[in-house]
């Protein structure tokens, strides 16, 4: 999570409380709402500026945009941050200037706009670090640290959570150190360093129990948990994901219990390949995050149990599933609602519903090329090839492979290649192209003989002698028909992957 700096730098005066530090102490005592707070806000700040308090304008201002942001109005809580910001670099605040710089860079980090977002965090960040103003370090590294993770740079995220957590190591501030070192495990495991993720977190929870923070007890220990799934470790993790439920379920946390099922089905079914244990899970995290009415987070769940469900013949269930999630998903998430779309689409093209499947697929395509993601458009592209060949549409097949296989080659996705080309050469065949169909076959035949792919082999090469044959060089064919049955019965089919 990104942190807005608290904007009080303008509070204890010489002259009196000011009308926004009266505003300020009634909200601190909890005698107004929210909305009551911020309609006296507004309204102390009016008052503050007629009386030439621009310090005080400028906390109000600060504060005020805060409460923006929270409600996600990003526009408006912009051009509050940037009121307080020209007013306390007129008059020379640096407290109130780092602290808006940081504010905005949230503004951009919401918006997408990483590269703003970073230099904000960083004109943020140098400011702190000259007034040797810790906590407001801590919150600049970690807000880079979020955005290095965003990024991908698990590196960097490493370094800028480390550096957060020394901060709130010294100022003694446990529960905030608990929430860095948290960051810091998520860094280290995008990172591959399990070990050292495993060493935070436990550290983490430590320092939650030694505060009496029971949720972040119970959120450092489920995530732990997964560590240690996905080291291997099963019967450990179980007892730290029982010691999580126990805890959640005594606080009727149903929130904190739907990640929990949430995190454990995806462990267990992507990683482990465990469908047999991730479904419970996954039905455990759709009925709390019904609970607790997030929407869109029962919709992900369906998503993935429908692919069990289908993996294992069923389904009807998992269209149900599936058509479940897009109702709940809507528009707000394009890359699981491409997901879903994507896998409808697929099951209705092997039901041999052309009409709906095509018009899935191209929804799903849309929304990936919205996103700019190569890998999936790949997959989705090349899927949508195979409603065309089942029209005999061969031009619109084509095109489609040809385009995806392009995208596979620049992402060197070699079994989607040998996927590609042996329908492209299957295509070929079909239309007398013998010379096209054989250099596609020849293609993918080269990359299966590399990766020791012997059933993928085995299947090209009877290919290769069909064309032979078309070709009338019947001694090439039974060559290559002979070469093929040596490798007979000899592993798997290579297989195409869906969009992730």
């Amino acid at each position: 999570m990104t942190t807005p700096q608290p904007n009080n730098e303008s509070s204890a005066k010489p002259g009196g409380d000011s009308a926004v530090e009266k505003v300020l102490l009634q909200a601190v005592r909890g005698q107004v709402t929210t909305e009551q707070f911020m309609a006296d806000l507004e309204r102390a700040i009016a008052a503050d500026e007629a009386a030439g308090r621009e310090d005080a304008v400028a906390l109000g201002a600060g504060n005020l945009g805060n409460l923006h942001l929270a409600r996600r109005r990003l526009d408006e809580a912009e051009r509050l941050y940037r009121r307080a910001l020209e007013i306390n670099q007129r008059i020379g605040r640096q407290e109130g200037i780092a602290n808006q710089f940081n504010n905005l860079g949230l503004i951009y980090h919401l918006r997408g706009d990483r590269v703003q977002a970073e230099e904000m965090y960083k004109q943020s960040l140098a400011i702190e670090v000259r007034l040797g103003r810790t906590s407001g370090m801590a919150i600049d590294y970690g807000n880079l640290g979020n955005l290095a993770v965003m990024k991908g740079d698990a590196a960097g995220a490493c370094g800028m959570f480390e550096q957060a957590a020394k901060c709130y190591e010294t100022l003694g501030n446990r529960r905030e150190w608990a929430k860095a070192l948290g960051s810091l495990s998520a860094a280290q495991n995008l990172g591959g360093n399990r070990a050292a993720a495993e060493q935070s977190l436990r550290r983490a929870i430590a320092l939650s129990e030694e505060t009496g923070d029971e949720t972040a007890v119970a959120s450092h220990t489920a995530s732990l948990a997964n560590i240690l799934l996905l080291q291997g470790s099963a019967a450990e993790a179980d007892r730290c994901y029982e010691r999580a439920i126990e805890i959640y379920r005594r606080l009727n946390n149903d929130l904190g219990l739907a990640r929990l099922w949430r995190d454990r089905g995806n462990l267990l079914l992507g990683v482990r390949k465990d469908a047999g244990g991730a479904e419970p899970a996954l039905r455990q995290a759709v009925d709390a995050f019904t609970r607790v009415g997030q929407r869109a987070e029962v919709g992900k769940v369906l998503t993935a149990l429908a692919a069990i469900c289908i993996n294992s013949n069923r389904r009807d269930e998992g269209e149900q599933h599936l058509r479940k999630a897009l109702e709940l998903l809507g528009t707000d998430d394009a890359r699981q609602t491409a997901l879903a779309e994507f896998n409808l689409g697929t099951l209705r093209l092997v039901r041999q519903d052309l009409g709906e499947a095509e018009a899935l697929l191209k929804r799903s395509l849309e929304r990936f090329e919205a996103l700019k993601d190569p890998g999936p458009i790949a997959e989705v592209t090349a899927r949508l090839a195979l409603v065309y060949v089942a029209r005999s549409q061969f031009d619109s097949a084509n095109a489609a492979l040809e385009r995806a296989l392009a995208l596979d080659e620049q992402l060197g996705r070699q079994e989607n290649i040998v996927q590609h080309c042996l329908v492209l050469g299957q295509i070929a065949a079909g239309r007398s192209q013998i010379d096209r169909a054989e250099g596609f076959y020849q293609r993918a035949l080269e990359i299966l003989r590399a990766r020791g792919n012997r059933q993928g082999m085995e299947v090209t090469l009877r290919q290769l002698a069909v064309v032979a044959t078309a070709r009338g060089d019947l001694d090439k064919a039974q060559q290559l028909i002979k070469e093929a049955a040596a490798l007979r019965g000899a592993g798997p089919a290579p297989e195409q992957k869906g969009p992730g």
